[in-house]
């Protein structure tokens, strides 16, 4: 008896642990009541952004908006949070269930995300970026300036009037400075300046674009509609391609966007090696064998 006592005494019984309580650390962005603090950490986390990556995203507009939104969030489950601690909700057995599972896929996602980064950030050396650059290079990082010269017309008719003068042997800037109907243009022998083709914001729109890629320099385009969702840039235009140079973003420029390509590359590669490399099975979905079937329609 004497004994069994002693051993009780010794056994640290259970602590009754209240769900939900933030960790102690971080920055307090958020006080309610004077005590519930939301900290930087807890909001990182709920959004899923790793530790390394905050520093390139902290000064991003849209991040910001992002944050705001997560604040709100976690203010309002907070404060229902509160309620539901005062109900004693987590103290009914299928809540301690759930909440068992929560955290048990909770602390699964976090070890996994954490994994996959340092992991993925190991695969990342300086001869996968630079092979990745070259790979890539032609197409995501390819610039086409363009200097180009322009008639802009309101109608396809006046348009087509305009190039049966330039096919006559007028000169452009003179055409283009008593035809133009673009302000910006007149007067300068419709000198439109500088353009990056392969900009999908390209002011004079795809058809342009298109025809501009299989226009050599000194010659112009035929008549093409302006698709732009600048009102001033509607209408059809003629377009003289003064000079072109091919060239590519330096290395440098666009590093850190390849280092992330690179990591996600090698996160898939990871992941399809683990799923052929394991022996997975779906019992729920398992078809029984043929003669079982027989024996129980009989």
């Amino acid at each position: 008896m004497l004994l069994h006592l002693f051993l009780a005494c010794q056994t640290p019984q259970p602590e009754s642990v209240t769900p939900g309580v933030f960790p102690a650390g971080g920055e307090i962005l958020v006080t309610i009541d004077g005590k519930n603090h939301i900290t930087d950490k807890v909001l990182y986390s709920s959004m899923g952004i790793p530790a390394s990556e905050l520093e390139k995203l902290k000064e991003n507009p849209q991040f910001q908006q992002a944050l705001a939104q997560e604040k709100d969030k976690q203010i309002l489950f907070d404060l229902i949070y509160r309620e539901a601690l005062k109900a004693n909700v987590h103290t009914t057995e299928s809540t301690k269930e759930n909440i068992q599972i929560a955290r048990a896929l909770a602390e699964r996602e976090a070890l996994v995300m954490a994994y996959m980064d340092d992991w993925s950030r190991k695969q990342v050396t300086d001869e996968k970026i630079n092979q990745w650059y070259e790979d890539h290079k032609v197409g995501q990082f390819e610039k086409n300036e363009v200097d180009i010269s322009v008639i802009q017309l309101a109608s396809q008719e006046e348009a087509n009037a305009a190039l049966a003068q330039l096919k006559a042997g007028e000169d452009f800037a003179k055409v283009a400075d008593e035809k133009n109907t673009h302000p910006q243009l007149k007067g300068k022998g419709g000198a439109a300046g500088s353009f990056n083709l392969n900009d999908r914001a390209f002011s004079y729109g795809p058809a342009v674009q298109k025809a501009l890629l299989t226009t050599e320099a000194g010659s112009y385009t035929d008549v093409l509609p302006v698709m732009s969702r600048n009102p001033s840039q509607s209408g059809f235009v003629i377009v003289k391609l003064n000079s072109s140079n091919k060239s590519y973003q330096p290395l440098e420029e666009v590093k850190e966007l390849i280092e992330v390509r690179v990591m996600q590359e090698a996160q898939q590669t990871l992941i399809t090696d683990l799923k052929s490399k394991a022996d997975i099975s779906y019992p729920d979905q398992e078809t029984k064998p043929q003669a079982e079937i027989t024996t129980e329609t009989k």
